[in-house]
């Protein structure tokens, strides 16, 4: 199995097609709750792109700068974490990118 870089998964994530639309993806990522003590489950998605790339969403669930009043901002650089949108589920999840295992079937390597 193929390999890629952390660098280059997340550039998979931003990839754009020619019409400027997002290029779907899969990811398959390990769950880590630290709160609850709780790891080591592995998800995998298919047909996903960041939400951020979703324009019909709400500003506050994409990853906008904008402060919507006790919202919270997500700060994804300093968390390391996107929220990826599943277009097949219309549903948003927030992973963790340094818990990601593969994308588009290329296991990563840090």
């Amino acid at each position: 199995m193929q390999t890629i870089r952390l660098s280059d998964a997340l550039a998979v994530m931003e990839a754009h097609d020619h019409f400027k639309k997002p290029i779907p993806f899969s990811i398959a990522f390990f769950k880590a709750d630290e709160k609850r003590n709780e790891a080591g489950e592995l998800v995998e998605y298919q047909n996903c792109i960041l939400a951020k790339f979703v324009k019909n969403l709400p500003k506050h669930l994409r990853n906008s700068k904008v402060s919507l009043g006790t919202a919270k901002l997500p700060n994804h650089w300093k968390n390391s974490t996107r929220n990826i949108f599943l277009i097949d589920t219309q549903e948003i999840k927030k992973i963790h990118i340094r818990l990601i295992y593969s994308i588009n079937d290329k296991i990563m390597t840090f």
